[in-house]
């Protein structure tokens, strides 16, 4: 009996020191806000810390993804540059000139540029056309310079000294500045005409000249007369 009255306090004891072991748990990690830190492309960011009787130390230090300048992040298409010319003389002999029509670069265009450039009067009776990928056909108005013989403002820089002289140029400009601008090897067929009053095609007629620019073959220089 002794020793069954011993074990019951035994017991208790044991009992009160499993339970109180069962209800202790680990300390919290203690949650502490570092101070915010500037970043290098503008605002701020906050970095947390925690701490823990066994945690390791967090650096400051805060690394943020490589920003691209702008003009870095420009697409192949917006980083290509159109590059285009105009080309004045004859004969073989031309001068180029900067382009100054904008992004796009058409016949219609360039054609327009050069009249700008120089003074002469370039209307077109119609848009620039082709049979095929290997040839051009220019239209010309009738109040184009090529049937006025003068230019709609003539400039300093592009003289004229005869209606030869402006005639020639107009038609050997036009034909190189295409050709040098849309083909590779200068392989492109380059045709005149002008339309009567019906709207029709016909050959260009220099009557002060007694010249005619045929419209059925390619242009190839300014005939003699």
């Amino acid at each position: 009996m002794k020793k069954y009255h011993l074990f019951l306090p035994l017991l208790g004891i044991l009992l009160l020191v499993s339970g109180g072991c069962s209800k202790r748990k680990e300390p919290k990690p203690l949650i502490t806000e570092a101070p915010a830190v500037e970043t290098e492309i503008g605002g701020y960011i906050t970095e947390t810390e925690s701490s823990t009787p066994e945690s390791q130390s967090v650096s400051g230090t805060i690394r943020l993804p490589i920003q691209e300048p702008e003009h870095q992040k420009e697409s192949s298409t917006e980083s290509e540059v159109v590059s285009a010319s105009i080309y004045i003389g004859s004969n073989g002999s031309f001068r180029a000139y900067p382009y100054a029509g904008g992004d796009i670069v058409t016949p219609e265009s360039l054609i327009a540029a050069m009249a700008d450039l120089t003074g002469w009067n370039l209307d077109l009776a119609e848009s620039v056309t082709g049979e095929n990928e290997n040839s051009l056909t220019v239209c010309f108005a009738r109040s184009c310079s090529l049937f006025t013989g003068t230019a709609s403002a003539e400039k300093e820089a592009f003289p004229i000294y005869s209606k030869d002289q402006l005639y020639r140029q107009i038609l050997d400009s036009i034909c190189y500045t295409l050709q040098v601008n849309f083909s590779q090897d200068q392989d492109l067929s380059i045709y005149y005409c002008t339309v009567d009053k019906n709207g029709e095609k016909i050959p260009i007629e220099l009557e002060d000249l007694g010249i005619t620019v045929p419209s059925g073959e390619p242009y190839q220089h300014f005939p003699s007369f």
